[in-house]
């Protein structure tokens, strides 16, 4: 945003669409070519056993911390109006 904010104020509005337009597609591969990685390697790796327990639990917890540190720096940021 501030890089096509900028871009118009120097009167420079296409190089700075495809400057973002540059930038979201790399991101754009970047990110499929990971969760498609993510996918292949799935397959590589033998099911879960039955003694790891912990190991099923692991992404609820891992997104339960993301989501309470997400709301503690929400908190926060409404503290400094």
């Amino acid at each position: 945003m501030v890089l096509l904010l900028a871009a118009v104020a120097l009167d420079k509005t296409a190089y700075g669409m495809l400057l973002v337009s540059a930038f979201s597609v790399g991101l754009a591969i970047t990110l499929t070519v990971v969760g498609l990685s993510f996918l292949y390697a799935r397959n590589r790796f033998t099911r879960l056993k039955e003694g790891r327990r912990w190991a099923e639990w692991l992404p609820v917890f891992s997104a339960g911390t993301i989501t309470v540190l997400g709301v503690a720096l929400c908190v926060g940021a409404l503290r400094t109006f």
